[in-house]
C-alpha cells in the first residue's frame, strides 16, 4: 500500500536532523498552477517557490538541500491555499565524523571540568560523546577507593557536557570486564572490580536519566569475530577490543 505525507494547504512540516544534506521527494499534482513550497533551515530560507504543480500529475520529483554539517531545524512550508503538498519521502544523508580523544593512563578525575582535558576533547557542535572511564581508577592511590567515586566523576562530566555543549548526547559506557587476577578487587593492586564500576555507573545513569551502555553485554559475536578483546595485561582493550568498540559505536549511532 502506497504511503505519503500530505502537508495541508498553508500548513508546514517541521523536523530536526543532524548532518549536512537531505532530499525531499515529492509529487506534482494537477490542481493549483500557483502551488509552491519553501524550505527553511534554522530560520533561513534555503529553497523558495518550488512548484508542486504539473499537468498531467507526476511523481518522483526531488529537491536536494545542502547545509553546513551540524544539528538543524527544518520547516517545509506549503504555500498553496487549495492543495496539499504530497511528500513521498525525506532522505537523510548521514555523515559522521569520529574523534578518538582517549588518553592512555588517565583516570576519571583527570577529566573533570576543572582541567583542560574535557573542554579540549569535545568540540562545540559535537553531537555525541562516548565516555568509557573507570579502568585506571581501580588502582588509584587517593581516597575514596570506591566504584561510587567513578560514578560521581562521570556524573560531573556528563552534567558539564550537557550544560556546555549544546545538543550533545553523552553516552556512558561501562569499562571492559577484566580477566583473572586483573579483575580481582580488594588487593594492593586493584581496590575494586570492573564489574563493580559497571554496576555503579549503571545505577547512576538510571538515577539521572543518562544513556548507559553495558559494554560487555552489548558486544555481539560479529563485533569480535572470534578475537580476544583484551590486551595482554587482561585489563585494557587491545586492537581487537577497540575495533569491537568502534563497531558498537557505529551501531548505536546508526540506530539513532
Amino acid at each position: 500500500m502506497a504511503k505519503e505525507i500530505n502537508i495541508q494547504p498553508s500548513q508546514e512540516l517541521r523536523f530536526s536532523f543532524v548532518g549536512d544534506k537531505f532530499a525531499i521527494r515529492f509529487a506534482k499534482l494537477n490542481v493549483d498552477p500557483a502551488g509552491t513550497f519553501d524550505v527553511v533551515v534554522d530560520g533561513v530560507p534555503v529553497s523558495e517557490d518550488i512548484s508542486h504543480y504539473q499537468s498531467p500529475a507526476a511523481f518522483g520529483f526531488s529537491e536536494l538541500v545542502e547545509v553546513d554539517f551540524g544539528r538543524h531545524d527544518v520547516r517545509i512550508i506549503n504555500n498553496s491555499t487549495s492543495i496539499a503538498l504530497r511528500l513521498e519521502a525525506i532522505e537523510h544523508y548521514r555523515s559522521v565524523e569520529v574523534l578518538n580523544q582517549g588518553l592512555i593512563g588517565t583516570a576519571s578525575g583527570q577529566w573533570l571540568s576543572g582541567g583542560a582535558l574535557l573542554s579540549g576533547a569535545v568540540p562545540a557542535g559535537a553531537t555525541h560523546a562516548m565516555i568509557m572511564l573507570g579502568t585506571n581508577d581501580r588502582s588509584a592511590t587517593s581516597s575514596p577507593r570506591q566504584p561510587s567515586k567513578v560514578a560521581d566523576n562521570v556524573e560531573s562530566i556528563v552534567t558539564w557536557l550537557l550544560a556546555n555543549r549544546e545538543g550533545i548526547q553523552p553516552v556512558v559506557y561501562s569499562p571492559p570486564i577484566a580477566r583473572a587476577n586483573s579483575e580481582q578487587g580488594g588487593s594492593a593492586t586493584y581496590y575494586f572490580t570492573a564489574s563493580e564500576v559497571s554496576r555503579a555507573l549503571g545505577a547512576m545513569c538510571a538515577r539521572k536519566g543518562f544513556a548507559f551502555v553495558d559494554f560487555n553485554a552489548e558486544l555481539k559475536a560479529g563485533d569480535l569475530a572470534g578475537t580476544d578483546p583484551l590486551a595482554s595485561d587482561d585489563l585494557h582493550l587491545g586492537d581487537a577490543g577497540h575495533l569491537a568498540r568502534f563497531r558498537l559505536d557505529a551501531r548505536l549511532l546508526t540506530a539513532g
